[in-house]
């Protein structure tokens, strides 16, 4: 490939992936003409802001604003269905309240790649930095789990695309100079902020930084780096500001709401979502797909959101709740291999052993060029981020899903990015071969469970044959 053809390569990929991923998601979006699974709420509750209808709910409203949105251009496209659904109060067809998931979710799969673009860039030069960036970008374009999130009015798609925002927002403000540096960490506050106003567990976004640029300052004060690193001495003031952003803007999107509905005020409905959530068992009978929050890096308790039988020609619809099963093991697999690097990283450092291959380093510097930057920056930001977004939920003892796990799973699936995008850039032909045997792996896992992540007619035998574990069905 000439230095010529790799910017129109780089384009194409790109283009490729989220033409993929739009298509997938907008495929026979109205298929089922009824409210799927947690629909019943979001569509609902989203439609009661167009009639003014009182309502309460335990999240934030910013998810529900948005399909509201969704509805409301739905209704006045040119080109509409006919709508016979009533389920939400009024009438209205599915693709009214679907596709503005359908839409953001396309885009997931991009800004995950340009996170892993960000980060590659500390370790390696630009070939590799994009290698990375597709791989990236590419696996979570496999994943059922996004998919399903996508096609249906639920609200975890816009948490992790917020949230995704803002670690991108991040990343860019620590490679950036002067100004534009504070401009996109008020943008990372901003989004970090919005992930917060959609579902509280939006803050292990926010966690996974406070995490990361702590260590960075711990690294720093302990003068572990070689060279001065501007998110090291700057951070405290970094949390501060990005913090402040988040509240406020947490804080801004509730306006609408308390101006449609005055009542409960905004501090009465923090105080009586968190007690509702409080009050939440955590047993089968409180909801047959409750799963334990250790149980999702393994994928052992997936989500039926909706199952059809055809009497007549035994055929089967469901609409699995359920990952890319390929993609989940070998993320877990790859985050583990994160932790090892980290730890020896960290045990070096402490026992005074400051090899440059160990050194934890942070951003691109402007007196070195990117592919001396050491190797642990990039397991670091992933492992801390990943057990940001999963750890805490072992402290929540209400009935938890599957569902709970995306925004970990996403750190998981850049590890293995990680992974791959080091091992097709080695001279030995065989790391190459085994960085193909992982994507092609993770693409023949996805087509094989793709007919129930869409909801497609199956055989008994041909259903069965994919329920590989009974905590799957």
């Amino acid at each position: 490939m000439t230095t010529n053809q790799k910017p129109h390569f780089w384009r194409l990929a790109w283009v490729g992936i989220f033409l993929f991923s739009l298509v997938l998601r907008f495929w026979h979006i109205s298929q089922f003409n009824q409210l799927v699974f947690d629909e019943v709420y979001f569509a609902t509750f989203a439609n009661n802001y167009l009639t003014q209808t009182e309502f309460f709910d335990t999240h934030p409203p910013l998810g529900k604003y948005l399909i509201a949105v969704g509805i409301w251009v739905g209704q006045h496209l040119p080109f509409p269905e006919t709508p016979t659904n009533t389920e939400t109060g009024s009438l209205l067809t599915p693709f009214d309240y679907r596709w503005m998931n359908a839409a953001v979710g396309s885009f997931v799969p991009l800004l995950v790649g340009g996170i892993a673009y960000q980060l590659g860039r500390w370790r390696w030069q630009l070939p590799q930095a994009q290698t990375y960036a597709i791989a990236a970008a590419l696996l979570v374009a496999l994943d059922g789990l996004f998919l399903v999130e996508s096609r249906y009015a639920l609200i975890n798609i816009y948490l992790v695309f917020f949230g995704l925002c803002g670690q991108y927002a991040f990343l860019r403000g620590v490679s950036a100079r002067g100004r534009r540096r504070w401009m996109w960490f008020a943008g990372a506050g901003g989004a970090l902020g919005a992930a917060a106003a959609v579902k509280w567990n939006g803050l292990g976004f926010w966690l996974g930084l406070q995490g990361f640029g702590a260590i960075a300052w711990w690294q720093h004060r302990q003068k572990f780096s070689p060279q001065p690193s501007s998110l090291g001495q700057d951070f405290p003031w970094v949390s501060l500001y990005i913090t402040g952003q988040a509240a406020i803007t947490y804080g801004l999107l509730w306006i609408p709401h308390l101006l449609i509905f005055p009542e409960p005020g905004f501090w009465e409905m923090q105080v009586e979502s968190f007690s509702y959530h409080q009050r939440i068992g955590s047993s089968e009978e409180v909801h047959p797909y409750c799963s334990s929050w250790y149980s999702w890096v393994v994928m052992a308790r997936p989500i039926a959101y909706l199952y059809q039988t055809n009497e007549r020609t035994g055929m089967v619809r469901d609409v699995h709740a359920m990952g890319n099963p390929v993609l989940w093991w070998l993320g877990a697999i790859a985050i583990l291999a994160c932790a090892i690097v980290v730890v020896v990283a960290l045990i070096d450092c402490l026992n005074g052993r400051l090899s440059s291959r160990w050194l934890v380093s942070y951003g691109r510097s402007s007196t070195s060029s990117s592919n001396q930057t050491p190797v642990p920056a990039i397991p670091l930001y992933l492992l801390v981020n990943y057990l940001a977004n999963w750890l805490p939920w072992s402290q929540v003892s209400r009935c938890l899903f599957l569902y709970h796990y995306m925004s970990a799973a996403l750190f998981a699936w850049l590890a293995l990015a990680w992974l791959v995008a080091h091992w097709f850039h080695r001279r030995e032909l065989g790391w190459r071969w085994g960085a193909i045997a992982v994507l092609l792996a993770v693409g023949l896992s996805f087509l094989f469970w793709l007919p129930i992540y869409l909801g497609f007619p199956l055989s008994q035998k041909a259903w069965e044959l994919r329920m590989w574990f009974e905590s799957w069905i």
